[in-house]
């Protein structure tokens, strides 16, 4: 029977290593072919596995290679070194000529030898004796760590039956981890620390050394856990957003505290947080509550209702076994009010301010319409006051209706102002070295000119300083002529704030020029100073409007 062996590949018993032969004549009549005079093995290097078992080919051979059929002992020569072996003589496998030995690993590793004799002769076959296997004793598979936590893979050398083998030396072994960011190894013999939360898989590599007869053999073992990590104590509680946002009266909403341990994972543990208590700085305007939500694990949720308008701070701390930790974070209700203007009337253009109340709050958009159309240029300075340029009309008109909106709500304050004059290039001094005014722009903007008139050109200032167009917003320029004959030239030109570029000709009415104006950029008109028609010079009217 083949039971329980393993065949090591090797030589064929047709190939044989010669390990030890006597003297030799070459005339083969004059030697006795009965006489043993060496012995070949199969393998002549043999590597085994703690547990495991190879077999070993031997035959007794004469001085011609031929065998002589005499029987072969084996025994273990422990001066070759430490490695343990059991040799058995399986009698059942042999064939003729006889020798099958089985040789299976011991629990020490390393070196050692066989010595086989026949009569008089003898070999030798050295033996390395490899472990099995690696295996992890510690962190055993499904080990849960906490963030913070350290440890160390531990491992050990096993046979085949799980038996230890050794020596195991750590600094041999090679160490990693699936997920550095959960588990890192921090050194070369496995200690680690855990981070985030997550899972990862820990693998040890062996391949040893000479010590144990593993080096330059191939003899590569490797075995690996699964472990997780979970959140550490709770150290800081928070709401996700500051401010929490923008509600109209009536609103109710729910938000969560997140708590987190020392590396920022999030932690609802249930058994660790045991409580919340929650208040409002301003009741008047939010009203607020906590409470937990269990559910395998908790949440903390804190439940707040707009009452009137203004801000108020929603705070409190959640009650840890770590202690009470505290958060914090600002709710609003826009309401904006408006209670005055800086100036009641004044030219187009005019800078005022605008002072009144929730004007402004952190990530709210706040937008200044004068007659419902957004104004271009305001700043807001604070929550009570905002500078804004007035727009521009064609003609001077009175109550034109200021408002400010934030996040969508308007101010109900019936706020005025009056444009004392009318817009025209006649109403702008000339600019030197050109032949018309520079206008300051302002949104609504509405201007009149005439063209083959006196101080027709128009030059408009850059608008890159422009707030609604900063915010992404654009403006429509539009040049519209309304004379009959004699057909006027009027030129329009942009500037892309790279390099000026001739654009359109207003030639023949009732043509219209229409144009997106970017920010950063500027625009004119310009009149050629002469009739299209017969040089005919009669001023004719047109009409310059910028709006979004």
């Amino acid at each position: 029977m083949r039971v329980g062996l393993v065949r090591n590949v090797g030589l064929s018993i047709t190939a044989l290593a010669v390990l030890a032969l006597g003297g030799c004549d070459d005339n083969p009549l004059n030697f006795d072919v009965k006489d043993t005079v060496g012995i070949e093995t199969n393998p002549s290097v043999m590597v085994v596995s703690a547990g495991r078992t190879a077999e070993l080919e031997t035959r007794a051979v004469n001085q011609g290679g031929e065998p002589t059929f005499d029987e072969i002992s084996a025994a273990v020569d422990a001066s070759c070194g430490p490695a343990t072996i059991q040799i058995i003589d399986v009698a059942e496998l042999e064939i003729q000529p006889p020798g099958m030995f089985a040789v299976t690993g011991g629990s020490v590793l390393g070196q050692t030898c066989i010595a086989l004799t026949s009569g008089s002769s003898s070999a030798q076959v050295d033996v390395t004796v490899v472990a099995n296997g690696v295996e992890i004793t510690a962190p055993v598979d499904g080990t849960m760590f906490r963030s913070g936590d350290t440890g160390q893979i531990v491992a050990q050398l096993v046979g085949l039956d799980g038996a230890v083998a050794g020596p195991y030396d750590p600094t041999l072994a090679t160490f990693a981890s699936s997920d550095t960011d959960v588990i890192e190894i921090t050194d070369d013999v496995g200690n680690f620390t855990a981070g985030q939360s997550g899972s990862a898989t820990l693998t040890v590599t062996w391949s040893g050394d000479d010590a144990n007869g593993t080096a330059g053999l191939g003899v590569i073992r490797q075995s690996s856990v699964n472990v997780t990590v979970t959140a550490g104590v709770p150290v800081a509680a928070a709401f996700e957003n500051d401010p929490l946002g923008a509600f109209l009266v009536g609103d109710i909403s729910e938000f969560e505290v997140f708590l987190v341990d020392a590396d920022g994972n999030q932690n609802t543990n249930e058994t660790e947080i045991t409580g919340v208590t929650v208040n409002s700085s301003n009741p008047a305007v939010a009203t607020a509550s906590g409470a937990l939500v269990p559910g395998g694990s908790v949440h903390v949720i804190v439940t707040v209702e707009a009452v009137g308008g203004g801000s108020s701070t929603i705070s409190g701390t959640v009650q840890t076994t770590n202690g009470d930790l505290p958060f914090t974070a600002e709710y609003y209700v826009p309401a904006p009010s408006i209670t005055s203007l800086s100036a009641s009337s004044g030219v187009f253009a005019t800078t005022v301010t605008i002072t009144g109340q929730s004007l402004g709050f952190p990530g709210l958009v706040t937008s200044v319409l004068v007659d419902g159309v957004l104004l271009g240029n305001f700043t807001v300075v604070s929550d009570t006051e905002i500078t804004a340029q007035m727009p521009t009309y064609a003609t001077a008109s009175a109550g034109h209706t200021v408002v400010v909106d934030v996040n969508g709500i308007s101010s109900t304050e019936a706020i005025t102002w009056d444009q004392t004059n009318d817009c025209s290039a006649l109403d702008f001094p000339e600019e030197p070295g050109f032949d018309g005014p520079f206008v300051d722009v302002s949104y609504p903007l509405e201007c009149t000119g005439t063209a083959s008139g006196p101080q027709d050109d128009w030059f408009f200032a850059d608008v890159s300083a422009d707030a609604a167009l900063a915010g992404g917003g654009s403006y429509s320029v539009t040049l519209t002529p309304t004379w009959g004959p004699p057909l006027k030239d009027i030129d329009f030109y942009y500037d892309d704030c790279t390099f000026t570029v001739f654009d359109f000709a207003v030639d023949q009415p009732p043509d219209t020029y229409d144009a997106d104006l970017a920010e950063g950029c500027s625009l004119w008109i310009m009149d050629d100073y002469a009739g299209f028609n017969n040089g005919d010079t009669t001023p004719q009217p047109y009409t310059i409007t910028v709006a979004p």
